[in-house]
């Protein structure tokens, strides 16, 4: 049979792709719990060519993460609890934007490739 469930193929992939690892450590790890969307901080993975940018949503509240119990049991019983737990009782959610920019020349001659996904630039 076809398409059955392999745990196999999940480390298959990522040894083929290793530009991946770094995202598969903070999915494997507790910080890749977020304890709801409302203590999440985001990313960007991608440099856009056009002005080589970096986005960072940084949440105003902090970044809060759940261990992998919490997680199970937390999401188990309820998977709405952030929103019930914050944005309800009006603490809302606020988050700050934050983007670096490069021109081509600072980005042709910077000490690694600038659109490696998986660097953090300085």
């Amino acid at each position: 049979q076809t398409h059955l469930k392999d745990p196999d193929m999940f480390w298959d992939n990522l040894s083929q792709n290793p530009e991946s690892s770094h995202q598969v450590m903070l999915l494997i790890t507790d910080r890749g719990t977020p304890a709801g969307y409302h203590r999440t901080n985001a990313y960007s993975a991608h440099a856009l060519k056009f002005a080589y940018v970096k986005i960072h949503d940084i949440n105003d509240n902090g970044s809060k993460t759940l261990t992998a119990a919490e997680a199970t049991r937390l999401w188990g019983e309820d998977p709405n609890f952030g929103i019930k737990k914050n944005l309800i009782k009006d603490m809302g959610s606020s988050h700050t934007v934050y983007i670096q920019t490069m021109t081509s020349e600072e980005a042709e001659n910077f000490f690694y490739n600038i659109l490696d996904v998986t660097k953090v630039w300085p």
